[in-house]
């Protein structure tokens, strides 16, 4: 066999060792969360109890469901670092609470505030991910200052009071909501609140039966083969009423607003990226 042959195959061994390496580290620096490590604390710096504190950056993995209890205050997960990655891992943090009516008449029964709330110094990039976020008083999830790279993504958000609520400064924020279901919430299940510049890219989601708007969005958004069906209020809201500007392509409407000949959604300016339906008689773009 030739030297040079001989040394290509050492490198590439060496290469592989290298990413055996790096698989094992990451493997190591991963941090389980469950119901039981819950009483003592999951790890450094969580307390025991309720609720779970992510205080560095990381991968934080569920390895149980975890069932949330102790009131309308009290938080499943809480971050309070960037550069944390939360896979739910298939699980579901459970508020207790359940939501009747499509689209959503009332709902009871909570025993959590929110799934998981996000919250820190300065502007957190956070994943969040594969799951689902269920029952909960306030919301399935907060996000307090977001920046962008935040991707929320596989996630199932349903019958909590509110979905997934954005709350941020006046900056821009390009947040990616990505493959999620949004289903019979008790209010709206998406939305941004004192940041109406936050521009969303929605892609491939489903807005169904909550009990008033599918989502309520801010100017420079962009929605792309979503679909928005049997929500209370409006399908999509894009702020401020007067100005906004959001990207629509592929999106489907149907049966919000309570169906019929009824708007289907409230833009001030729509930037068409065509193949919109609209499949009652609603406005559409």
């Amino acid at each position: 066999m030739h030297d040079s042959t001989m040394r290509a195959m050492k490198l590439q061994f060496a290469g592989l060792l290298a990413l055996l390496s790096l698989q094992l580290h990451a493997a190591e620096g991963s941090f389980e969360i469950n119901q039981d490590c819950v009483a003592a604390g999951c790890f450094s710096g969580d307390s025991p109890g309720y609720p779970v504190t992510i205080t560095t950056p990381g991968r934080y993995a569920l390895s149980s469901d975890l069932n949330v209890t102790g009131g309308s205050s009290t938080n499943g997960i809480e971050i309070s670092a960037s550069l944390v990655d939360l896979d739910l891992n298939g699980h579901t943090l459970n508020g207790g609470g359940s939501c009747t009516g499509t689209p959503v008449t009332s709902c009871s029964g909570f025993l959590g505030g929110r799934g998981v709330q996000i919250s820190g110094t300065g502007a957190l990039v956070v994943h969040v991910h594969d799951g689902t976020l269920r029952g909960f008083a306030d919301s399935g999830m907060v996000a307090f200052g977001v920046d962008s790279g935040t991707l929320f993504d596989h996630l199932l958000v349903t019958e909590n009071f509110f979905g997934v609520l954005l709350v941020a400064d006046s900056s821009k924020s390009n947040i990616r909501i990505d493959q999620c279901a949004f289903s019979r919430n008790g209010g709206q299940s998406l939305g941004v609140a004192n940041n109406i510049h936050a521009d969303l890219r929605v892609t491939s989601s489903i807005f169904t039966g909550n009990r008033t708007e599918g989502v309520g969005a801010g100017d420079g958004s962009t929605f792309l083969d979503n679909t928005f069906s049997d929500n209370g209020g409006l399908g999509l809201i894009c702020y401020p009423a007067a100005s906004s500007v959001c990207a629509l392509g592929r999106n489907t409407f149907l049966g919000n607003n309570g169906g019929g000949a009824a708007a289907q959604w409230s833009i001030h300016t729509v930037r068409d990226m065509t193949g919109n339906v609209c499949m009652d008689d609603g406005t559409c773009p």
